[in-house]
């Protein structure tokens, strides 16, 4: 299985200048999108040609939230103790209407109590690595979130048994904009999960191999962290399974 791995490089911000930007280019799209809308009207006929440049519009809009996002998470995180079981069950709680839409099996494993880290930006952070996990599973699978500890690190880790990815895709896979084939996206989701990692004085790896699924890790220096006390007799954490009909439950299985 080949290896990607980011770690935090000094100067990694995004410049100021870039959120001017970005507005003025949102603006744009917004009198773009609003043209089109008013031709749709004006002209029936040409109702598929502004049905194309509105869907382009919100594209390029959403890429421009996303940038700001990305810029935002490079901020110095405000760390809080979290309770990682709850943090947890609320995310996957949140996701579970789209994974069971789609087919996927999520499985949530918690071995720590807590840890100490800016919830708000890990939430988007995991949030963006589970979207693109379940998009790497077009066919549905099975997708697992686990926290636990390695050494002096909090580690989260997302994993997907999707499409994988080649050694050429994983060099570019922290890249801003780059969406390695898929049909929707920004390229923005592993850049802001990165940056996330290093606003933390982490970092973060990828894991992956064409046909054998993804792991991504982001690894976050463990201040405060504490150790489940009563681990499970099966697995040395709490294994939460995501089901369509009954939501949240602990699981039995290994």
């Amino acid at each position: 299985m080949q290896t990607a791995s980011q770690h935090q490089q000094p100067g990694s911000a995004m410049p100021e200048t870039v959120r001017g930007v970005v507005h003025d280019v949102r603006n744009g799209l917004t009198a773009i999108r609003g043209a089109a809308e008013l031709i749709s009207l004006a002209q029936p006929d040409a109702g598929d040609l502004a049905a194309l440049i509105v869907a382009q519009a919100d594209r390029l809009a959403a890429m421009m939230q996303d940038l700001l996002a990305n810029r935002r998470e490079t901020d110095r995180p405000q760390l809080a103790t979290v309770d990682l079981p709850v943090f947890a069950a609320d995310l996957a709680a949140t996701q579970m209407p789209a994974m069971v839409a789609r087919g996927i099996d999520l499985m949530v494993e918690v071995e720590v109590d807590q840890a100490d880290f800016d919830a708000g930006q890990v939430r988007r952070a995991i949030d963006n690595l589970l979207t693109n996990a379940a998009d790497a599973m077009p066919d549905g699978g099975a997708l697992g979130l686990r926290l636990t500890t390695a050494g002096p690190y909090l580690e989260i880790e997302v994993e997907d048994s999707g499409l994988g990815m080649t050694p050429e895709t994983l060099e570019h896979v922290f890249e801003p904009f780059f969406t390695y084939g898929k049909a929707h996206g920004t390229g923005l989701g592993m850049t802001l999960a990165k940056a996330v990692a290093e606003g933390h004085g982490g970092h973060a790896h990828v894991q992956s191999s064409v046909g054998r699924g993804t792991v991504v890790t982001l690894c976050l220096p463990r201040p405060g962290l504490e150790r489940r006390s009563e681990p499970n007799p099966n697995r040395s954490g709490r294994a939460l399974r995501l089901a369509p009909s009954v939501g949240l439950a602990p699981s039995t299985s290994d």
